[in-house]
């Protein structure tokens, strides 16, 4: 599940840290290597959405704290929501778009 646009977004994300907000780096720093190595270490059989979803959402809860009350924050918030609407359940092609390249 590894060679998606997923793991590329990750580490763009990491690497822009500094740039979205700087409280966050740190974090990201942490955070996001585990969640490569998740996309990595797991194929179409192995997938577990439901625990992708909950290490996201995690993550995502972890970020909001780290700029709450910014812009940015309310930003991510709205696009997250529309994503997670866009991926209501998992399909051929959502799984076989996170093995793609971007």
């Amino acid at each position: 599940m590894g060679e998606g646009c997923g793991i590329a977004m990750l580490h763009l994300l990491k690497t822009l840290s500094q740039s979205i907000t700087s409280s966050m780096a740190d974090m990201w720093e942490l955070e996001i290597p585990l969640l490569v190595k998740y996309l990595e270490e797991h194929t179409e059989f192995t997938w577990n959405q439901k625990m992708w979803e909950d290490r996201l959402i995690q993550f995502l809860r972890n970020s909001l704290k780290m700029t709450l009350g910014s812009h940015w924050s309310l930003r991510l918030s709205k696009e997250l929501n529309n994503q997670m609407e866009s991926f209501d359940s998992p399909s051929l092609e959502k799984v076989g778009s996170q093995r793609q390249g971007c």
